[in-house]
């Protein structure tokens, strides 16, 4: 079994000793349990790489039990979602078309509490043009590939702000419910501790679908939503185009297709992860 090594800030330990009971003693033991535990449990399938693993027992709070549940159902999701998490090719062109828009852009800078923000273009693409199903592919491989990079977001968590401006009937028309159910379901059994989920620019004739995205959530996420037909309150660090001083939605978008395109290898390796029975 591969062993973990912190790469760590001193300032994260300590905040995830503090915030989420994590000491090394408790991170060994816990590290252990779940590999044994993937070792009884081969049709699940998941990742084994300790890093990987701590993701979950942080979201968690290291209750082992709960944290053996949220993995079961993140890696059937990957298998019962499989339209968002196989055949991810940086090169295929439909998501280097969705990489150059920038549906999905992390921030370089994190947020005063250290957090990691993501912008979340609702509408940034062509829905004549572009599936839903692609759109969430293309996010998630930028997502999965952030919290390889940057393991502090394990600790310190994820605001993320949603973009609605520019909204068409077509990206609408795209949200069923169905869709809606199935993109909160994975909000809730992602390993990432989501602090916010901020929808901005928002027009008064959606409120009823965000109304529907709010009735699959779970209590904690329910509270952590917010709605606003304005931008962000904070100018510093978001884009341009949010009235902020950060980078334009364009150099975001250049970064992340650039790093995306050169991690091939990531996502083939990480792709082959996925229960095998849905039961």
């Amino acid at each position: 079994m591969k062993e973990y090594s912190s790469k760590l800030p001193e300032s994260s330990k300590k905040f995830a000793e503090d915030d989420l009971g994590e000491t090394p003693e408790r991170r060994e033991e816990a590290l252990v349990q779940l590999q044994e535990w993937l070792a009884e449990n081969p049709e699940i399938n998941a990742n084994p790489d300790p890093v990987s693993l701590l993701y979950f027992l942080r979201a968690r709070k290291f209750d082992v039990d709960r944290t053996k549940e949220n993995i079961k159902n993140f890696y059937k999701m990957r298998f019962l979602r499989a339209e968002w998490y196989s055949e991810r090719n940086p090169f295929d062109p439909t998501i280097q078309e969705l990489l150059r828009i920038g549906v999905f852009l992390p921030l370089k800078t994190k947020d005063a509490e250290n957090r990691q923000i993501v912008i979340i273009r609702t509408c940034a693409h062509d829905p004549k043009k572009h599936k839903f199903s692609d759109v969430l592919k293309a996010s998630k491989m930028i997502l999965d590939y952030l919290m390889f990079m940057d393991e502090t977001i394990s600790v310190h968590g994820l605001n993320a702000y949603f973009d609605m401006s520019h909204l068409k009937a077509g990206h609408g028309l795209q949200l069923t419910p169905t869709i809606i159910k199935h993109a909160v379901q994975s909000w809730e059994v992602y390993p990432i501790r989501i602090k916010l989920l901020k929808f901005l620019m928002v027009p008064s004739y959606v409120i009823w679908a965000l109304n529907i995205f709010r009735s699959f959530m779970s209590a904690k996420l329910k509270s952590r939503m917010f709605v606003s037909r304005g931008t962000a309150e904070d100018p510093t660090i978001l884009p341009k185009e949010l009235g902020g001083q950060g980078e334009s939605y364009e150099e975001l978008a250049k970064y992340w297709r650039e790093k995306i395109e050169a991690n091939v290898e990531f996502f083939e390796h990480l792709d082959q992860y996925r229960t095998t029975t849905t039961t």
